[in-house]
């Protein structure tokens, strides 16, 4: 059995890979299993493409790839490294390549709910005095931004990103922040489609102060409903108006 580790460590490779893709994937494959770990020099360019019965030039590019995403680090004259991964480059690789998905729109909105309306149950039982802090500043700048759709749409986000990050659950902040382009754009959106509605522009706080209210209270089902209820606004935009209007005095930020 062949190494394509320099302290002979054996790596069971991939009979007759032979495409950048098969390469890439059998290095985050043992990336990923622990049979490689950061601070592992690798052999040679030509050891290795031996190892892997691939090209050079194939085997050039997906370490290249790898390079590029913080998966290895190539120090010429010294060897290639496996590195540490760097978990911000890994997600703008992962936010890049959604982004250019077609049709990838309308699942990110699905997979938002789904993180947030988990996020804020966890946020019901884990949120610190500091989270909540931070979700009340966040109450504020949607008030004092309401009219400005631009502004608006980035104290939305503000808000939402802060509950997720209120459950402190590394995992699911991870792909919600390489969703971050395709959900501010949803933001946008909606702001957009409320910049002549005054009426719906004054009651957007409360929709944010209802979901921070059942957070702190610490009712997981109230919170999920709450967050549900306000992220399906755009269907009843006149609910909301009407709720507004009954609950104007709750409007304000708790203090």
């Amino acid at each position: 059995m062949e190494s394509c580790l320099a302290n002979g460590r054996a790596i069971v490779a991939q009979a007759k890979t032979q495409v950048f893709e098969d390469i890439f994937r059998f290095f985050t494959e043992q990336l990923a299993n622990g049979v490689i770990h950061p601070g592992d020099r690798l052999l040679s360019e030509r050891e290795l493409a031996q190892a892997l019965d691939v090209s050079r030039p194939s085997l050039r590019e997906a370490m290249r790839a790898l390079a590029l995403l913080g998966l290895i680090d190539i120090r010429p004259g010294q060897g290639t490294y496996v590195r540490n991964p760097d978990a911000t480059v890994l997600r703008e690789f992962f936010s890049v390549m959604l982004v250019l998905q077609p049709n990838m729109y309308q699942s990110a909105l699905v997979t938002r709910e789904a993180i947030e309306c988990q996020a804020i149950r966890i946020a019901c039982r884990a949120a610190r005095p500091q989270d909540i802090q931070r979700l009340r500043d966040a109450l504020d700048r949607i008030t004092e931004t309401a009219p400005d759709p631009e502004k608006g749409a980035d104290a939305d986000f503000a808000f939402h990103r802060t509950l997720v990050e209120a459950s402190h659950d590394e995992v699911m902040l991870f792909v919600y922040d390489a969703l971050q382009p395709l959900l501010r754009r949803d933001h946008a959106v909606r702001r957009q489609a409320i910049k002549d509605r005054p009426e719906v522009q004054n009651v957007m706080p409360l929709a944010h102060k209802l979901v921070l209210d059942a957070l702190i209270a610490g009712d997981e089902e109230a919170a999920d409903a709450e967050l549900r209820r306000h992220i399906q606004i755009p269907q009843g935009y006149e609910e909301l108006v009407e709720n507004g209007e009954r609950q104007s005095s709750r409007v304000r930020a708790p203090g």
